[in-house]
């Protein structure tokens, strides 16, 4: 017995194919991600008591920063409070900008009063949860 093949069912198939080819590569699309900080005291009343602490964009804890595996950051962090800072990115692969991260005097310096300092991150770790971390520097 012998089959005779439909010429439109292949042609659909490869139709979907493309199409699902398609939306899997704008899906998978890195993107790129601008943030700006702005650390500044903010003072907060708890228990009777109002103390200035440091927070970021007014906020304790800072913003959530989302990012997707391959996406690309940039950050400017500006310090708005009185104290030198740094940031560092708690589980973040620093790589070929180690000094972008770490503690003051040690792998980077911190950011005076009335600083400004930029980084670019690329998102290349696995997925979790990840955070940046403020530390006042002496």
């Amino acid at each position: 017995m012998k089959t005779i093949p439909l010429p439109g069912k292949s042609c659909c198939s490869w139709f979907f194919l493309v199409l699902l080819s398609i939306i899997a590569s704008l899906a998978s699309a890195a993107e790129n991600h601008y943030h700006e900080f702005v650390i500044q005291t903010t003072p907060v009343k708890r228990l009777c008591r109002t103390q200035n602490i440091l927070t970021v964009n007014g906020q304790f804890p800072g913003p959530t920063v989302e990012a997707r595996n391959g996406d690309s950051l940039a950050i400017k962090v500006t310090n708005g409070g009185p104290y030198n800072i740094s940031i560092h990115w708690h589980g973040l692969r620093m790589l070929r900008n180690p000094w972008a991260d770490g503690p003051s005097y040690v792998t980077q310096c911190p950011i005076q009063p009335g600083g400004v300092t930029h980084t670019a991150l690329q998102s290349k770790t696995k997925r979790g949860h990840y955070g940046g971390m403020l530390t006042l520097a002496s």
